[in-house]
């Protein structure tokens, strides 16, 4: 015999008693019972029911990509009983994606959603959902009152609770992504609630089902589902109190991560700041409101990070954010957030902005006579500088007295910074033996700080140095050991860059498939995050695997859009090899004319600005314009070649762009 006792929680104590008293006096009886908590009886099996699985929110998704999920099919089930014409496209997909992973599966939410697309589109419910509990109410009449509304159905939990259970519910609510039992005790506990009781109470709230669990890198890890979340928050109220021990557990934290910053642990540690990411936005958000000060010194702490996750949107528009709030900063956090401002700006590739920023922070870090960050705003400036070929001198300049700087004080990370910055000017100036001495002084020093990130940056620039040697295989065995830490570390933006180098490695051993492949990799990585640096280098050397591949028009569309993108950001690193490469894509298509503008625009700039060219290029350059020397004689060629002699960096790239 089977009996089902259906929902005990509000009599779990009754239930208990009589199932186990029919389950001792009848031998072959089975009984299933439903409940927001165990029966705790003898012979009881728990079996968890999960909330319906939902798609991770995505402004590309697709009706293919997230029709498959529970939640999804849900909504449109009911979504068709109020509304028999509704339909899921690829314009609305996203939004539904969204609704169904903000609702966290929960079947009463997903379907009350779902009742309101008799009037409200998609999207409309999606904005609506920052207030579900107005939102989300209006269930059939024949059901029970606790199943009409969402709020109804927490109501429904929250009522079983004892008063610690709800002081300690409503605490819980300032947690955002989800806590540890050890941060739980030191910002939930007070007189009310000892530290040693918070334990037994969050266990209680456990077996109610109020709060889930899941183990993560052998910790593990509390959270609510955002419903209830937001629940627990209305009913907390506005806890200034808890909410400044949340921000000051969380500033430790972040400070404690930093002094680590740069050892063997590293990996682990940023492993730990991804796991608390919600929370420490969150302390930085409340600080910016409540206590400037303590925000400053989180932003100043997470700037490795952000630079580690190549996060710099993010840290960027944070930092700006807070410095325009905090009018009256001290000097010395409002030169590092101008300074961690324009570290940002140099890697969303908006040189002009990030310089502006970097004088600022100078000139502060001048004033206070703090040295340290007079280095690091020189290296930004000489890299700024070093992005634009007629500023190479410039460059030189600043971070040769940042070099001076950083050998009086000594401090190993700067030290190894400086030297690398100061490895991309020795290559501007095609002093390679002073460009590897200083690669491999800063490698060196960066493997005995135990700085992961920074040593796969190095690893990485060393398989392009070893690639223009012509030396693949060793090439290949830097990027692919750069590669492998910067994808354990989860830092995209380097990513991307060293696909970008293995492509080129593959398209040298005539692999072109798979380089573009590689290629396309990179550039869906950038477009993503908004490396627009990067793009530059992945549509340029996608047209040159192009133009090997014989896809003369194609490879064009990509030299082009790479011009276009390195003009608006003020970068011309790979300007002429560009226009060389398009120069070939034309001569191949039978424009020779236009190919010989193209190769004139490069002659004269390594001929009369003296650009550092490479040999292979400029042999490459030679043979073509011997060729077309053939195809339309001496004398027109030497009128083209002239023509372009001194013509403005601007009019050129206009020529190039077709727009002349």
């Amino acid at each position: 015999m089977l009996l089902i006792f259906d929902t005990c929680e509000h009599v779990i104590d009754s239930s208990a008693k009589l199932a186990e008293k029919l389950l001792r006096n009848c031998s072959k009886l089975k009984i299933i019972s439903t409940s927001r908590e165990a029966l705790k009886i003898s012979g009881e099996v728990v079996h968890k029911l999960a909330s319906l699985t939902t798609p991770v929110p995505d402004k590309e998704s697709t009706l293919e990509s997230i029709s498959q999920f529970e939640a999804v099919k849900l909504f449109i089930d009911r979504a068709l009983t109020v509304d028999a014409n509704f339909q899921v496209d690829n314009d609305n997909a996203p939004a539904l994606a969204e609704i169904c992973h903000r609702l966290d599966g929960i079947p009463l939410a997903i379907e009350l959603a779902a009742a309101r697309v008799r009037i409200l589109t998609l999207q409309k419910i999606n904005e609506r959902l920052s207030d579900r509990f107005k939102l989300l109410t209006g269930g059939k009449r024949t059901v029970l009152p606790r199943q009409q509304t969402l709020r109804a159905m927490i109501d429904w939990s929250y009522d079983l609770l004892n008063d610690n259970e709800k002081l300690l519910f409503h605490r819980l609510s300032v947690f955002s992504g989800g806590w540890t039992i050890e941060s739980a005790e030191e910002i939930c506990s007070d007189e009310i609630i000892e530290s040693y009781d918070v334990i037994d109470i969050l266990t209680g709230l456990l077996e109610k089902s109020l709060v889930t669990t899941k183990e993560d890198s052998n910790v593990i890890r509390f959270s609510m589902l955002e419903s209830i979340r937001q629940y627990a928050i209305e009913k907390a109220g506005n806890e200034e109190e808890i909410n400044q021990r949340h921000l000051n557990y969380f500033k430790k934290l972040v400070d404690s991560t930093k002094m680590r910053f740069g050892n063997e642990d590293m990996l682990k540690w940023i492993r730990k700041l991804d796991a608390e990411m919600g929370n420490i936005r969150k302390a930085i958000q409340w600080g910016m409101e409540h206590d400037t000060e303590s925000a400053h010194e989180i932003t100043n702490f997470l700037t490795e990070y952000w630079q580690a996750k190549g996060f710099f949107r993010e840290g960027y528009q944070t930092c700006k954010k807070l410095l325009e709030l905090d009018e009256n900063a001290e000097p010395i956090h409002k030169a590092n957030a101008l300074h961690n401002i324009s570290t940002m700006l140099y890697s969303l590739a908006n040189l002009a902005e990030s310089e502006k920023y970097a004088d600022e922070a100078l000139a502060i870090f001048r004033e206070i006579d703090d040295r340290k960050g007079i280095v690091n705003c020189l290296n930004i400036l000489g890299v700024v500088s070093n992005m634009n070929s007629e500023r190479s001198e410039e460059a030189f300049g600043h971070l040769n007295k940042a070099l001076e700087i950083s050998r009086e004080l000594n401090i190993k990370e700067t030290l190894a910074n400086t030297l690398y910055n100061l490895s991309y000017t020795s290559k501007i100036k095609n002093e390679i033996e002073k460009l590897k001495e200083y690669r491999y002084e800063s490698l060196s020093l960066y493997r005995e700080l135990g700085h992961s990130n920074k040593v796969a940056l190095i690893l990485a620039s060393l398989g392009i140095l070893e690639r223009n040697r012509k030396n693949s295989e060793k090439a290949r065995e830097f990027t692919e050991e750069s590669l492998s830490i910067l994808r354990e570390i989860g830092d995209k933006y380097l990513e991307s860059i060293n696909l970008i180098n293995l492509g080129c490695i593959n398209m040298d051993q005539n692999d072109t498939l798979n380089a573009i492949e590689l290629f396309d990799e990179s550039m869906s990585i950038s477009e993503k995050h908004g490396y627009t640096a990067n793009l530059i280098p992945a549509l340029y050397y996608k047209g040159e695997a192009l133009n090997k591949s014989g896809d003369y028009n194609n490879a064009l569309v990509n030299f082009r859009r790479s011009v276009e993108i390195g003009f608006e950001a003020g970068i011309d690193f790979f300007l002429w090899k560009i226009i060389l490469g398009m120069g070939i894509s034309y001569f191949n298509i039978d424009q020779h004319q236009r190919s010989a503008g193209h190769f004139a625009c490069v002659y004269n700039a390594y001929e009369i600005s003296s650009i550092n060219f490479g040999k292979s290029n400029r042999d490459e350059l030679k043979m073509y314009l011997e060729r077309l020397r053939g195809i339309l004689g001496n004398e027109e060629l030497n009128n083209i070649v002239k023509s372009k002699e001194s013509i403005e960096k601007d009019e050129m790239i206009r020529y190039v762009l077709g727009n002349k």
